[in-house]
């Protein structure tokens, strides 16, 4: 019964960006698909805390199907997303971005 409330979250940018992280983890466990499409037109103008959040969920999935379906492409587009955030931004999701790296390792090709 969530999800609608967390895609709009998403969607309209409700609240503020500890919320949208939250909405984005309830979105990704009960749709995948969903959340890849938020990713994809949200991901420019992300918080940090939602790249964070973005990280961690797919970090999660990295060994099953779903993340094993992710594109090198998709995946760099996050990694180039975080790289764009400021240093204080970048230490503070730096543990996120340390596991999103090592779960991708073989995908990832910036660095």
């Amino acid at each position: 019964m969530a999800l609608p409330y967390c895609l709009k979250i998403l969607e309209e940018d409700l609240g503020d960006e500890f919320l949208q992280a939250v909405a984005f983890n309830l979105l990704y466990e009960g749709d995948h698909e969903k959340a890849k499409e938020i990713i994809t037109r949200k991901l420019t103008n992300a918080s940090t805390v939602l790249i964070g959040a973005i990280m961690d969920n797919l970090s999660t999935d990295s060994l099953q199907p779903f993340g094993e379906s992710l594109s090198t492409e998709f995946l760099n587009a996050i990694l180039e997303r975080y790289l764009d955030l400021s240093d204080a931004d970048k230490e503070r999701i730096h543990d996120n971005y340390e596991w999103f790296k090592v779960s991708f390792e073989k995908k990832l090709s910036i660095m």
